[in-house]
């Protein structure tokens, strides 16, 4: 037989739970709060493992786009030397 002890989500106990110490009642709700807690704090941590993956994401986005520029400015500095070295290798017209 089923009674409801008034815990939450219309959760059920055995007439033989009802008729056992308190303490040991106490025993098992700690437990059940226990994991509640921890399952509480996985989720968080799963959450925080997520955003730091999204966040790592993002940060590698950047690094790629910064890796591009840089090389489209060492391009530039080519260009520019070779320009600069060609101009300097020319004898002045007179």
């Amino acid at each position: 037989m089923k009674v409801e002890d008034g815990r939450p989500w219309g959760i059920t106990i055995s007439v033989v739970e009802v008729q056992r110490p308190v303490e040991q009642r106490r025993t098992t709700n700690n437990h059940g709060s226990r994991c509640s807690l921890l399952r509480c704090q996985l989720w968080e941590k799963d959450m925080e493992i997520r955003e730091m993956k999204d966040r790592i994401k993002e940060l590698v986005g950047l690094l790629r786009q910064s890796e591009m520029k840089r090389k489209e400015v060492e391009k530039e500095l080519k260009v520019r030397e070779q320009a600069n070295g060609s101009t300097l290798a020319t004898p002045p017209s007179v």
